[in-house]
């Protein structure tokens, strides 16, 4: 395959050298290309390292790889749960606007999901070998978000960096499962500490969407003896197709 970029091909070879992944010259072609369009998708707002963190992540996500981030990825829905996961991803959370996040998840969903015949090896393949010029995939973006525009909508999503995030019902906290809720809560902490938590009931908001509410807790030492103290109540839904790695304002999460 025509290499787009030399340079990025020497800092991409480089990269995986230096992750103990063994590729052949052509593989490593082919990726230096992916990243460079992807680059280019991006305006530069990406090194290398971010991107492979990026793809790696996303990659998995969309083959249904990675249960513990998101319990199951539709295929009408790849697009979407990349841009989502992308508003919390280290590598991307405020970097991207939203155009480019789509982009990014786009040239993701054709290097992994597509399928085709390559003529020159002789076999399917994933449609990375697609990836020869930023002209060709842009092409191939324009017309797969005209014929399919659905496959493109972003829906609006709950505001995860809101100071509303977590503490209304409009707003609430999305998990996979209750268990996930459960899961969740236990990494959140307060001041550095774990918190303490007690389910209040389930509510209903302008959705319609049914959220339980807990009322959080945090141990604060006093002369005597310790007290507990009520810190908030937040709201969870726990029927969603996504696991958040954010937690609401005043709140750190490991």
């Amino acid at each position: 395959m025509k290499i787009i970029n030399q340079q990025r091909f020497d800092e991409i070879k480089l990269l995986f050298e230096k992750n103990s992944i063994n590729l052949s010259s052509d593989d490593i072609a082919i990726y230096s290309n992916v990243f460079e369009i992807i680059s280019q998708f991006v305006h530069e707002k990406l090194t290398n390292q971010e991107i492979f963190v990026v793809y790696d992540v996303l990659s998995d996500v969309v083959k249904n790889n990675r249960p513990d981030i998101i319990a199951h990825v539709s295929k009408d829905d790849r697009i979407r749960a990349q841009v989502r996961l992308m508003e919390e991803l280290p590598e991307t959370k405020g970097k991207l606007d939203l155009e480019e996040k789509i982009a990014l998840a786009f040239c993701i969903y054709t290097g992994e999901c597509v399928q085709i015949f390559d003529e020159d090896r002789n076999m399917m393949c994933n449609g990375i070998v697609l990836f020869d010029s930023f002209e060709h995939i842009k092409n191939e973006f324009e017309y797969e978000r005209q014929q399919f525009p659905s496959a493109f909508k972003i829906e609006k999503r709950n505001i995860i960096f809101d100071s509303t995030y977590g503490y209304s019902k409009e707003n609430p906290i999305n998990v996979t499962s209750v268990d996930a809720a459960y899961y969740y809560l236990s990494k959140l902490r307060y001041n550095a500490l774990p918190i303490k938590y007690s389910r209040v009931g389930s509510f209903s908001n302008l959705n319609n969407d049914l959220v339980d509410g807990y009322d959080i807790f945090s141990e604060k030492k006093g002369l005597f003896k310790n007290k507990i103290i009520k810190i908030a109540t937040i709201y969870i839904n726990s029927y969603c197709d996504e696991m958040p790695k954010v937690a609401p304002k005043g709140f750190t999460f490991t």
